[in-house]
């Protein structure tokens, strides 16, 4: 049997390839610059500004030291334990955004565009048929409503005496 590259899950196809013999750059791992406010060094946070506010030496020194292995090696601990979990949940994420956008919304946009299509052929002919004599109709009953303010005695219309 010939082999189909359509078929689902088939290891062979040219995506599946692609994926595997990418070559990631291992030296710059933000090619796009997606991060370039994130500064997490020891110096780009904390600060003495003076001599006043300046701590013991060696206090500042261990500090640095203490601050920078904590953030090196707690990133690494932590990306060890928690970076295929997220990728993968992340890669589910984008899998059901794009299943969505595909079969859901696509199609719902497709639908839309066809209905729009028959109502601003219609349209036009409620608001002239339908629209216009409703609201002249109703401008007619509240065309003789009038407003009167009056400080002394009430004013009767002809029609209250009754």
């Amino acid at each position: 049997l010939k082999s189909q590259p359509q078929m689902a899950f088939d290891l062979n196809t040219d995506a599946y390839k692609e994926v595997i013999t990418f070559k990631l750059n291992m030296a710059d791992r933000d090619e796009q610059k997606l991060n370039p406010d994130l500064q997490t060094n020891f110096l780009y946070i904390f600060g003495e500004p003076d001599e006043q506010y300046h701590s013991v030496a060696c206090v500042w020194t261990n500090s640095y030291r203490v601050f920078e292995l904590t953030r090196i090696y707690g990133y690494k601990i932590l990306t060890l334990i928690l970076a295929l979990p997220v990728s993968f949940l992340a890669g589910l994420v984008f899998a059901i955004f794009t299943f969505l956008r595909i079969w859901i919304v696509q199609p719902l946009l497709v639908l839309v565009r066809m209905v729009l299509g028959q109502v601003i052929t219609i349209w036009p002919l409620c608001l002239v048929y339908i629209v216009r004599p409703f609201f002249y109709s109703v401008g007619a009953v509240f065309s003789t409503v009038r407003l009167h303010r009056s400080e002394g005695t009430s004013i009767r219309e002809v029609w209250e005496t009754v």
